[in-house]
């Protein structure tokens, strides 16, 4: 059919050029190497030359006789079969990414048309300017505090900056501490038993008193302008957190940084920006964020259990709060350069889709819930649906499509190329929108080997999901202490089946009462650190203080009875 044979050709250019691309790349990823070892390659002359042409040819003519078969195994195939086969591609991935992406860049287009400005960073002068408190939790960081310091040290006027030691053991306080010396506004806040880094942070935010709170993992490095950028979006009262953009640090030490420095441009900054637009961003990451303190302190803090990033955005949506983006404040941090270490960590991000979405605030898609709104549900479907239904319809139709079809190969190859052709269209988008244009654009010599990442993600979803379910996984996650896992709670079904979950802390206790080489704090739990009698007026003293109308009435009353007895 017509239709059939337009797709074919498409197809078929897509895979000549994925061919004659995938050699580049390679040689990208062999000439860092070259670079890094200073390996000499003696190149061979006289007869093994000509058999070494002589192969080549071989290789190509083979290609080329592969590549007719399959464009004409290709035009026999029907139109309605095609789709039926693409259908999975159609439905999952596409609609997430490449629809939304293309249909706000088709609309930023036609207002960068109107207006003649092209998207990119503030070039206007920065009006909004709170007084803000940077916290930095880190474990056994002593390699890269200072550093992560000094790139946020006089970026911002009147700063203050506080660096929590949650019980390091190779010095990083007293790295931290060299470089406060003769610094004013820099605390550093050293802890004896490791906490977990929610708990760390939560010292932190009884010690801030700015009014609003930015939070950097101790491995990252801030741009000139972030901090700026990032507060922005706070001058709308009703926005409570902000998510900024995180970049990799070493993006091409090896093949798998690079690829994860690609997905981070594209799952980060484009699909962040997109879906912070449409209102349903539901993460903020703990690299780097901002949150008003104010609204921290009346939800109690971060809960001490895994995955604090996209637990305590749930919440701060839960309590009627909005969640924008800054793509343009930009924080660059290190990723894994093994495959090993990026299976574990994607393994503790993947999972947290069952225990917060799936479990704890599983109320946010339910109609009848106080907590209900359309935003949060579209969220919540979106979650349920993208990140879990979609992980094991995967799986399930690559099973079908061993079984079904005798020629695999070439229906994998298909499928190959409809994913480059995506991958394409979303790496045009990320050059529309990108402030870093040419390395973007070098990351991009890498989308020949994407499409294989994506699927090795399938894998590790598939592995993180299975064993939350089946086995709560996240409740043995060293990444959180075992003293703090087990003096706090799990979720079985949603928010109001926790097991004892204490009531929350909405009130920062006095500064003099706080212990600075402390047990982990936990939200609720304070009887560790302060006395009971203490800890018990806690909740009636944040009532008080969040009452600005009690204080008004009282000045009130004490005038008009110093009037009436001057009146006697």
């Amino acid at each position: 059919m017509p239709s059939s044979r337009n797709l074919a050709w498409l197809l078929t250019a897509c895979a000549a050029t994925t061919a004659l691309s995938l050699p580049t790349a390679l040689c990208e990823i062999s000439t860092v190497t070259a670079c890094q070892q200073r390996t000499a390659i003696r190149t061979a002359t006289g007869p093994a030359t000509a058999v070494a042409r002589h192969g080549c040819t071989e290789i190509l003519k083979r290609f080329r006789a592969m590549l007719i078969e399959w464009y004409h195994w290709v035009c026999s195939m029907r139109t309605d079969e095609l789709l039926f086969i693409l259908g999975v591609l159609l439905l999952v991935d596409l609609p997430r990414y490449v629809y939304s992406i293309l249909v706000v860049a088709l609309w930023d287009t036609l207002r960068c048309l109107w207006t003649g400005r092209l998207p990119g960073p503030q070039t206007e002068e920065f009006t909004y300017l709170p007084t803000v408190s940077v916290v930095i939790a880190g474990y056994n960081e002593a390699d890269t505090i200072a550093e992560t310091m000094r790139s946020v040290w006089e970026r911002y006027p009147d700063i203050q900056l506080i660096v929590v030691d949650d019980g390091s053991t190779d010095g990083m306080a007293d790295a931290a501490m060299e470089f406060a010396d003769g610094r004013p506004g820099v605390s550093v806040l050293r802890r004896e038993d490791r906490g977990g880094k929610s708990s760390a942070l939560n010292m932190g935010l009884q010690q801030a008193t700015g009014e609003i709170l930015v939070t950097v993992d101790a491995d990252s490095k801030l741009s000139d302008t972030a901090i700026f950028e990032l507060i922005q979006p706070l001058q709308n009262p009703q926005v409570a957190a902000v998510s900024a953009t995180v970049l990799a640090w070493n993006p091409f030490e090896t093949l798998c940084s690079w690829l994860q420095a690609y997905e981070y441009r594209q799952t980060i900054f484009i699909s962040r920006m997109v879906r912070g637009r449409l209102g349903v961003l539901g993460i903020v990451s703990g690299a780097f964020g901002a949150f008003r303190t104010n609204v921290l302190r009346q939800l109690g803090g971060w809960d001490v259990g895994p995955g604090e990033d996209g637990d305590l955005v749930l919440r701060i949506r839960k309590a009627g709060y909005q969640v924008e983006v800054a793509p343009y404040a930009n924080c660059f941090t290190n990723v894994p350069t093994s495959w090993i270490r990026l299976f574990k960590q994607r393994c503790r991000w993947d999972r947290t889709v069952i225990t917060f979405e799936c479990r704890k605030h599983n109320d946010m898609g339910n109609p009848i819930s106080p907590n209900f709104r359309f935003s949060n549900f579209m969220l919540m479907v979106e979650r349920w649906f993208f990140n879990v239904v979609c992980v094991y319809t995967f799986w399930l139709y690559g099973i079908w499509v061993l079984l079904v079809y005798p020629s695999a190969f070439k229906l994998l190859l298909l499928l190959y190329c409809c994913g480059m052709c995506v991958e394409l269209l979303q790496t045009m988008a990320l050059l529309f929108y990108s402030d870093r244009p040419l390395h973007d654009l070098a990351l991009s010599a890498v989308l020949p080997l994407y499409p294989l990442y994506q699927v090795f993600m399938k894998a590790v979803n598939f592995w993180a999901l299975t064993k939350e379910i089946t086995l709560r996984d996240s409740g043995d996650d060293n990444f959180v202490p075992l003293k703090v896992r087990t003096a706090t709670w799990r979720w079985w079904f949603s928010g109001s089946f926790c097991e004892q979950r204490p009531p929350p802390i909405t009130a920062c206790p006095p500064r003099s009462q706080i212990l600075i080489c402390c047990p982990p704090i936990l939200p609720g739990k304070f009887n560790a650190v302060f006395s009971s009698e203490l800890s018990c007026r806690l909740p009636r003293l944040a009532e008080k203080a969040a009452d600005p109308v009690q204080p008004a009435a009282q000045t009130l009353g004490r005038i008009r009875q110093t009037q009436n007895s001057r009146a006697q």
